[in-house]
């Protein structure tokens, strides 16, 4: 318990008493935890706890602005990346299905998993699946493939005994080929470009 002096009347009062017993003074305690506060303030500790604090804050700020920097960069990147993979494929400004190919690629590229789609790849490799199937199933099969994915296609060939259907992915193309003569489907994945 310590002894202060009274804000009004200049006279000594306990720094726990709720009000001078002298004058009636009733802000003894507020008085008292803002001197502290105060002293705090302005001591080593108070100083290094507010640049921390200032410190956490600043880093914080920068953190946002820069990731939403990022964020807008990649988003206009995978924009490019997404009007050069349809011009290249022959499908601008609409798409073979008849959608806008500019609201395809933004509604793809606010998706950043999903914008990986338009990523250029980088090596050329080829393989083939062969599968008996009748020409009629295989045309099916395929048509079935090109409507759940989501992703651009062209149809090349479509006659009474050959159907081919070439898929645009992110990392190659899928060409799925029926064939009525030899009643076969054949699966040619190309890994890049």
């Amino acid at each position: 318990m310590a002894i202060t002096n009274c804000k009004e009347c200049k006279k000594e009062v306990s720094d726990n008493a709720k009000f001078c017993p002298h004058c009636g003074y009733t802000d003894i305690i507020k008085d008292r935890k803002k001197a502290e506060a105060e002293t705090f303030a302005a001591s080593p500790a108070g100083i290094i706890t507010t640049l921390i604090i200032l410190a956490v804050v600043t880093l914080f700020v920068y953190s946002c602005v820069s990731d939403g920097k990022r964020r807008e960069e990649e988003y206009s990147s995978c924009q490019e990346r997404g009007r050069t993979f349809f011009k290249e494929r022959g499908t601008w400004p609409t798409l073979k299905n008849g959608r806008d190919a500019e609201e395809f690629i933004s509604e793809h590229c606010s998706n950043s998993a999903a914008n990986a789609i338009f990523l250029e790849p980088k090596t050329e490799t080829a393989s083939s699946v062969v599968k008996e199937i009748d020409f009629k199933s295989c045309v099916k099969t395929a048509k079935a493939t090109t409507d759940s994915i989501h992703v651009p296609h062209n149809v090349v060939v479509n006659t009474k005994i050959l159907y081919m259907v070439k898929i645009h992915a992110a990392d190659g193309d899928i060409l799925i080929t029926c064939s009525k003569p030899d009643r076969k489907m054949t699966t040619t994945i190309t890994k890049g470009k």
